[in-house]
């Protein structure tokens, strides 16, 4: 258990997404202040992904291949998030800033989106599945 529930990430993580996709303008969703939500809610989502990259380090004898999928998924999920978040907060990260920043473009945005999403969904399957 990482904090409240074992999921807790995947479920921050649907949520972000979703909010990504209203942010991009895909999802008529009005929320107010979402300025300060959004880069709020990636943060949370990071957090989580590095507590899951925390749990993995200490629990990955249980299942190695579902363990080595997770762990590759929260790398890609930080660096996600981290992009958003720097680009949101006009905040200059080594790597980030250079290379994934052109990635953020409104055009992108429906992609990382996605992908957040439909990892997670994945994700809470093959929890629930195992």
């Amino acid at each position: 258990m990482k904090l409240f529930y074992e999921l807790e990430d995947s479920v921050v993580g649907i949520i972000a997404g979703v909010l990504l996709l209203s942010y991009s303008g895909i999802v008529k969703i009005q929320v107010p202040y979402m300025d300060i939500v959004l880069p709020t809610v990636l943060g949370v989502f990071l957090v989580m992904n590095v507590l899951d990259v925390k749990h993995f380090l200490k629990d990955m004898h249980e299942n190695v291949k579902l363990s080595l999928v997770s762990f590759a998924i929260n790398i890609i999920d930080i660096v996600i998030n981290l992009a958003f978040i720097s680009k949101m907060l006009s905040i200059e990260l080594p790597f980030i800033s250079d290379v994934v920043w052109p990635y953020t473009s409104t055009q992108y945005v429906p992609v990382a989106a996605s992908y957040i999403i439909f990892v997670n969904i994945i994700w809470i399957y093959w929890y629930h599945k195992k």
